[in-house]
This record gives C-alpha cells, sequence and structure tokens, in this order.
C-alpha cells in the first residue's frame, strides 16, 4: 500500500545527503536529499517490490517498507527481485546490517527495499567513480555493492 514518506525516512535521507565522508565532506548519498525535496520518492509498505515494477517516470528511487522482516529474509528478497529484472536494481537497507561506509553505519531503521533503475543507478556511480568518493568504502562493502 502506498503511504505518505514517513519523517524518519525524510530525516535518512537528508542525513544521507550531508557532507560526512573524509576529508572533502562527502555525502554518502549525494542525490538522497534532493530526490526527496523534488518529491521523485515514494514509500511502500508491505507489498511485494517486485510487483511495483516499473516505476512511473516522475519516480526515481520506491521505497518499500518491509515490517518485521530480518535481514536475511531482506537478502532473499533483494536476491529474488534482482533476479527477476533487467530494468531495475532493488537494494536492501535494515537496521541489523553491521556494515559500514568511511566507519559510519548508513542503513536506515527500518527494513526496506530500494528500487531505482540501473541505468540511472549505473550512471551515477560511474559519475562518483570519477572523485574520491569510493576511497572512503570498505573495499569488501564496496565489490558487494557494485556487484549487486
Amino acid at each position: 500500500m502506498k503511504i505518505t514518506l514517513p519523517q524518519q525516512i525524510k530525516e535518512w535521507a537528508f542525513w544521507l545527503s550531508s557532507g560526512t565522508l573524509g576529508e572533502e565532506k562527502l555525502p554518502l548519498c549525494p542525490w538522497a536529499k534532493k530526490s526527496i525535496l523534488e518529491e521523485s520518492v515514494d514509500f511502500w509498505e508491505g507489498d511485494s517490490p517486485v510487483d511495483l515494477i516499473p516505476l512511473p517516470m516522475e519516480i526515481k528511487v520506491r521505497i518499500v517498507h518491509i515490517p518485521n522482516s530480518s535481514i536475511e529474509e531482506l537478502l532473499e528478497i533483494r536476491d529474488f527481485c534482482n533476479s527477476r529484472s533487467e530494468e531495475f536494481i532493488f537494494l536492501e537497507s535494515h537496521p541489523d546490517d553491521t556494515e559500514t561506509i568511511g566507519g559510519m553505519k548508513t542503513v536506515s531503521d527500518l527494513p526496506l527495499i530500494l528500487i531505482q533503475r540501473k541505468e540511472q543507478l549505473l550512471e551515477a556511480r560511474k559519475s562518483l567513480s570519477r572523485g574520491s568518493y569510493y576511497k572512503y568504502w570498505d573495499p569488501e562493502v564496496l565489490d558487494r555493492m557494485l556487484n549487486i
């Protein structure tokens, strides 16, 4: 069911866009706040993420809250969804995830699946790779993220 974007998700997105990484004070996600302000993010609760594609053109990120799911269940959902779509990429964020970026825990307080157009995400990653952004990532975390 589509619901209004919760305040805690807005705050998380704004925090992700604040300058916190390294000496350059790079944002963890340069586009999170902008996408919220542009209203190009929507929020769903309890639905199967694979049933929520394709995204309308005005939506850059669809966030799906899957209540009471463990990190293992969320990873299974992510992998299942990614195996069913070539056009979209599904990423997880779970409060129990222990991976960090630049020594910071970057996950949300809710178990979420984020859906984005693969082409847009790959272009954003390419842009970030031209600078020093990825030097702050743990190589194992970076390798895992870039190979989803």
